[in-house]
């Protein structure tokens, strides 16, 4: 799992994860958790399994907000998939399991989207899973 340090941000109606210039809005299922949480710091989990390449087929909405763009650090062709190494533009670097045969070279840029829906949250301080509805 991808753990990136960051902060919960109130945007109007809903809430993002923030770090820097990483700004990933969490569906409406975080909402009542949020609001009880607020506004503090939390380690965002991120499966390398819900994270794809911008223009393959996905079984969510690719779209500006929920997109990532980087430099590919390392590449581990596999069987039916490619491991990835993504260093982001704010110096975070992220694993993807592209379940796909992707060639690239460390360098290439690479553009990426997170399904939403899957991402997970924790309190840093407790170590707890934050719960959100549905």
């Amino acid at each position: 799992v991808n753990l990136i340090a960051g902060h919960i941000q109130r945007t109007d109606m809903d809430y993002a994860f923030t770090r820097g210039d990483l700004s990933l809005p969490l569906p409406e299922k975080w909402t009542p958790i949020l609001d009880r949480y607020g506004e503090k710091d939390v380690m965002a989990g991120i499966r390398p399994d819900i994270i794809v390449r911008r223009g393959t087929q996905t079984e969510f909405e690719v779209n500006d907000q929920n997109s990532l763009s980087g430099e590919v650090e390392f590449i581990e062709p596999l069987l039916g998939e490619t491991i990835v190494g993504v260093k982001l533009s704010n110096g975070v670097s992220v694993t993807a399991a592209l379940q796909e045969i992707w060639e690239a070279a460390p360098g290439d840029r690479i553009e990426l989207a997170v399904d939403l829906n899957r991402i997970m949250l924790f309190d840093p301080k407790t170590e707890l899973a934050l719960q959100a509805s549905g």
